[in-house]
């Protein structure tokens, strides 16, 4: 039973680091923009790609033409700091640390209301599919606390050494 249960631990640090590490290419990538006309860069994005007749693609050209090189900037400082924070907690959970445990419980938790808001102005799949999986890691991580080591760094069923 616990090896099924260390197994979706597995999951949560792989879903962890690709979301850190997505975030890390999503700072570059905004970071590397501020200085660019940004509706121009999406663009040749797009022709590139074959997408020039996606929608999408077509609403964020046009919404791009008012972001500024702050915004940029700021959006650029929130990823990274996203993308750290993911990778911290992956790393943590891969060592099975207790503070990486709350960490995760915490700040998974705290932006499932804005995910449940932004579901109720645009429902979507993937929207649907990101509050689902949060929340089994919220309920996952807060039920099986015995996978994590204990305050003295040794998993909560081992014996504690008499030398100590």
């Amino acid at each position: 039973m616990k090896e099924r249960r260390a197994g979706f631990l597995k999951f949560i640090v792989i879903y962890k680091a690709a979301t850190g590490i997505s975030a890390l290419i999503m700072a570059v990538v905004f970071f590397k923009l501020r200085g660019g006309n940004l509706p121009e860069v999406l663009a040749e994005f797009a022709c590139r790609n074959g997408l020039t007749d996606n929608p999408v693609i077509q609403l964020a050209i046009k919404q791009s033409a008012g972001v500024s090189s702050g915004e940029l900037t700021g959006l650029a400082a929130l990823a990274l700091a996203v993308g750290i924070i993911d990778i911290v907690e992956s790393a943590g959970l891969s060592l099975r640390r207790r503070w990486a445990e709350w960490m995760t419980v915490a700040l998974t938790a705290v932006f499932i209301p804005f995910e449940v808001y932004e579901m109720a102005i645009g429902a979507s799949f993937f929207k649907g599919a990101v509050i689902v999986i949060n929340c089994v890691i919220v309920y996952y991580l807060a039920m099986h606390r015995e996978l994590f080591k204990a305050a003295k760094g040794r998993l909560p069923d081992e014996t504690p050494d008499k030398n100590t």
